[in-house]
Formats: structure tokens, C-alpha cells, sequence
């Protein structure tokens, strides 16, 4: 992620949780930010993304921001299904 992506996310994250947090239906939860570097390799970002989801118990995953650096899922997260 670079620092300005960075930098927006950060004031984000306060700007929202200066309003009490992210409101879910009638709660309103903290936002944290995880920041980690996928070192420019699909291996790293998978070995990121399941290090978010099993040891911060992450519920969103939002990046990487370069469209040629997409990551697999881990086998650990769970696929939204409709029905």
C-alpha cells in the first residue's frame, strides 16, 4: 500500500471513529486497521491475507490497490453465498 493510500485510509479510520465507529445496524464498532505489506508477490499477499483472518480476526480485507497484485483467498475464509 503506499503512504498516500495509507495515509487516507488512517484518516479514515479516525474520521469515522470520531463519529463513535461504523454503524451495523443499531451498534456502532471501532474501525482498525491492519496495515501489511504484500511485498509485491501473490505468494505474500495470500501469507498476509491469512495471517489477517486467523491470528486479527479480521472481518474485511480491503487491497492490495494494484489491480495486477490480486490474492487468492486462504482456505480459512468463508465465501459469502445467496440464495
Amino acid at each position: 500500500m503506499g503512504d498516500s493510500c495509507k495515509k487516507a485510509a488512517e484518516l479514515l479510520a479516525a474520521q469515522v471513529n470520531a463519529d463513535g465507529g461504523l454503524k451495523v445496524g443499531d451498534k456502532k464498532y471501532p474501525v482498525t486497521l491492519f496495515i501489511e505489506d504484500n511485498e509485491d508477490k501473490p505468494e505474500s499477499a495470500a501469507a498476509v491475507a491469512k495471517k489477517l483472518i486467523s491470528q486479527n480476526n479480521v472481518l474485511a480485507i480491503i487491497g492490495p490497490n494494484a489491480p495486477a497484485m490480486p490474492f487468492p483467498p486462504p482456505a480459512s475464509a468463508k465465501t459469502p453465498r445467496s440464495s
